[in-house]
Order: C-alpha cells, then structure tokens, then sequence
C-alpha cells in the first residue's frame, strides 16, 4: 500500500533472488505517474537502476499511465489504498503498509475500517509491516485493538520507526 516509484519492489526482488524465493508482489499506488519514474529509475522489472529520469519520459503516454502496470512478477493497481480492498476478496501473506502525505502518516492508516479491512485480507499466520515514521505509539494502540494474539513490535531504522 503506498508503493510510490517501488523502491520496496527493487528490495524485496533482492531479497527473493538471494533467497532464491519466488511470489507475485502487487503494489497499490495512487499516482501513476510514480509508477513511471520507478519503471524509469530501476528498469521494466524493477531490477536495474537506469541512471537517466527525463521529462520526456515523464510527460509521454499519461494515458498508459493510469492503466495497471505488470513486470514479471509484480503488479501495480492504481487506486486509492481505502478503496483497494473494497475491490478485491483476495488475501495476502504480508501487506506493507507506507502511507504518507509531506512527513506524517495519512489519517486512512487511523481509521478502524482500514485496519479491519487490511486485517479481512491477511493469510492466517500472515504479516503487516507498517512505516509509522512518529506515529509508532498511536498505531499500535489502534492496531492491536482488542485481539490479544495480534503481535507488535517496533522496529527503529534510522529515523522511522516500522512495525
């Protein structure tokens, strides 16, 4: 949720590779025009960094741009991320969650239906990372609600704090 240029793409490819791991990946951003810079900046399949981003690039085709965008193993829907699992039945392993406006967290990440809604699309025994960044402490309390058996941990990475 929140895939941007797909940076998270580029990471996890390396990981899966090194681990010599397959799955499919689909992220959800709601600016396509990042999905363009990311497909620029590291290559059709996320897995190269190409060293040149021109306008030209930038500006061609905003068509194309809205319209989902598939390399090998990943998929970008372009839509909001509340309105994303209000569209599909499907369940996931994991969900990452990096949803932010300027330097805060967007009030979507707050709300109880986005939590139960993620929650609705998690695998039994699957796993939700989320960039809290400064709002660790609040979206634990909202996260974990009143199921004991939901596990959080904070994780400190330079200035953002993940759970």
């Amino acid at each position: 949720m929140g895939s941007g240029a797909g940076s998270s793409f580029f990471v996890l490819q390396r990981i899966l590779k090194k681990e010599n791991l397959s799955c499919d990946i689909v992220g959800v951003e709601w600016d396509p025009v990042m999905t363009h810079v990311g497909r620029v900046f590291y290559g059709d399949t996320f897995s190269k960094k190409n060293k040149w981003i021109c306008v030209a690039d930038l500006q061609k085709d905003q068509q194309a741009n809205a319209m989902p965008y598939r390399a090998r193993n990943i998929t970008v829907i372009h839509c909001d991320a509340g309105d994303f699992f209000q569209t599909t039945q499907q369940t996931y392993s994991m969900i990452i969650i990096d949803l932010f406006h300027c330097f805060e967290v967007i009030p979507l990440v707050f709300t109880p239906s986005f939590i139960e809604n993620v929650y609705g699309h998690l695998e039994q025994g699957g796993h939700i990372i989320i960039n809290a960044y400064n709002s660790a402490d609040q979206l634990i309390h909202l996260w974990k609600g009143a199921e004991s058996e939901r596990k959080i941990e904070k994780i400190y990475f330079k200035k953002n704090t993940v759970l």
